[in-house]
């Protein structure tokens, strides 16, 4: 973390007169009362006082920091996880399996690009849940085998094969996780599809359903957040507004003294962000404060001849 001051505004004005100090913040700075990358708290190396205003600028922010899905926390639905059932004959010879999707960012990708795209981490979660089950597992009589098909249109097409196997369907509605189905970033409704060999989703893939952060600060809470940053869609997986465009929001409860910031950062909603995902980000905040030059400054020392 950096700290430097601009020089005075308006000084000609009087005696008293505004200071603008820009912080750089790096949330691999916080101290060890933090609470990991997205909870933290920072340590300012002086003291600001009577604090009028801020505004964050500069920012250098991950799109990982966002992720696709989510788990169920904080009395808020999930959005990762898939129960289905598979049929033999005509008849659903197996319990409901269910999946987890990783709780991470997500890019709709094809066949020739790494294992951790979505299609694929898909297709591999699926044929884990039934590699041991004794009618569809491995080796066993209805052995089934997925494949998650990238299509150019961005659906989700999800196919199965199997001796005597007739089909399967995704329990959107009934399943025992239906309260935190991932159906809306599957391109799905949340309804139970029919029993079929292969299922594409009538929509597109939603794989940035979570457009936004919030930044918030426990010293200001006038601003709530103090900066809400959108991440989706940049190329170099970073953000930065122009520093000469001014955003500043003044405060009509000004803070007296600010040595200590704490921030949050969550999701649409206050949903936390979750720890797998790249959290490490940086960026500048301005600050605004009164001065007044008919008080001698702290760190004046004076010494005194007679």
């Amino acid at each position: 973390m950096f700290v430097y001051e601009a020089m005075p505004l308006q000084q000609e004005l009087g005696p008293s007169y505004v200071k603008v100090t820009k912080i750089q913040i790096d949330s691999r700075d916080r101290n060890t009362d933090s609470n990991g990358a997205t909870d933290y708290v920072i340590d300012i190396n002086k003291e600001i006082q009577y604090v009028v205003g801020m505004e964050m600028t500069g920012f250098d922010f991950p799109d990982t920091l966002i992720p696709s899905f989510t788990s169920a926390q904080n009395n808020t639905a999930g959005t990762n996880i898939v129960d289905f059932e598979l049929f033999a004959n005509g008849t659903v010879v197996s319990n409901t399996f269910s999946i987890a999707l990783p709780e991470r960012h997500f890019e709709y990708q094809n066949l020739y690009v790494p294992y951790s795209g979505y299609t694929t981490t898909l297709e591999s979660l699926l044929n884990d849940a039934i590699a041991n089950d004794s009618d569809f597992g491995d080796g066993q009589t209805y052995e089934a085998r997925f494949v998650v098909t990238p299509m150019p249109d961005l659906t989700t097409r999800v196919s199965v094969s199997g001796s005597g196997v007739d089909g399967f369907r995704f329990l959107f509605l009934t399943g025992s996780n239906s309260a935190n189905s991932a159906y809306e970033q599957m391109g799905f409704t949340q309804a139970d599809t029919t029993m079929e060999l292969e299922h594409t989703s009538p929509s597109a893939t939603d794989l940035d359903k979570y457009r936004y952060v919030d930044i918030s600060i426990e010293e200001v809470p006038e601003l709530k957040p103090v900066q809400r940053l959108y991440l989706v869609g940049n190329s170099n997986d970073t953000v930065s507004n122009n520093p000469n465009y001014s955003r500043t929001r003044l405060l009509t409860d000004p803070v007296h003294r600010l040595r200590v910031m704490r921030f949050k950062l969550t999701l649409a909603g206050g949903i936390p962000i979750p720890a797998s995902s790249g959290q490490e980000h940086a960026f500048t905040l301005t600050i605004l404060s009164l001065s007044n030059e008919t008080s001698i400054p702290k760190w004046v020392h004076q010494t005194f001849t007679l």
